[in-house]
């Protein structure tokens, strides 16, 4: 008799240590599901903010009011004026692959003078959603241009490459000031872009909707 009950005392121990691991498993299964939603929807919410462009039926579609765009970009004292904000989006045969890419054209004031400067951003591409980098964190991803002119009135931007749009220098002057000296427009790059790139993307995401 003393023998059985021991037996029962034994096996009621085991019944019990059983049940509590699979209760301990199955908490710590949980846990990690929690952990792992919860991420996943931050990483969500970061792209959210990120996204400045969906893809319909192959055609970029822009998240932003270009006309609010633009006025905020000059009531920020970002640019003097704003001449285009072009969205472009395709299939590059000589890179085999789509690409996307933001330019923004205007004109800002250096030096009391009217200088053409462009921000040309590449845009990453996830699913259906086309996203705007961080400057900081892939600067390679902007480039910022500019044409100074010297004796001439008008100076504008080159553009060759994928789709016959990407930015590749200036044309010639559009006019001398003094037409007996010699004219034209210098092109320069930065990678990155600066301060002002920073500003232009932190806009183009508060216009996105």
């Amino acid at each position: 008799m003393k023998t059985l009950k021991l037996k029962f005392i034994a096996l009621a121990i085991l019944v019990l240590g059983t049940f509590g691991f699979i209760a301990c498993s199955d908490e710590g299964n949980t846990v990690n599901s929690v952990d792992s939603n919860t991420t996943n929807f931050k990483i969500s919410n970061e792209l959210e903010r990120d996204v400045v462009a969906v893809i319909v039926d192959n055609q970029a579609v822009p998240l932003y009011d270009e006309i609010i765009l633009k006025e905020m970009f000059v009531n920020r004292g970002l640019f003097r004026e704003v001449e285009s904000i072009d969205l472009v989006y395709g299939f590059n045969p000589e890179e085999d692959n789509y690409e996307a890419f933001l330019t923004i054209v205007a004109k800002e004031e250096i030096n009391s003078s009217l200088v053409a400067v462009a921000i040309e951003a590449d845009l990453i591409l996830d699913g259906d959603h086309l996203i705007i980098g961080d400057p900081e964190v892939k600067p390679y991803l902007f480039t910022k241009h500019e044409c100074k002119g010297y004796n001439c009135l008008s100076c504008t931007f080159k553009r060759e490459g994928f789709l016959g749009l990407r930015i590749v220098g200036c044309n010639p002057c559009g006019g001398a000031n003094q037409p007996e000296e010699p004219s034209g427009c210098n092109h320069s790059s930065s990678s990155g872009g600066g301060s002002a790139v920073k500003e232009a993307v932190n806009l183009i995401k508060m216009a996105a909707f």
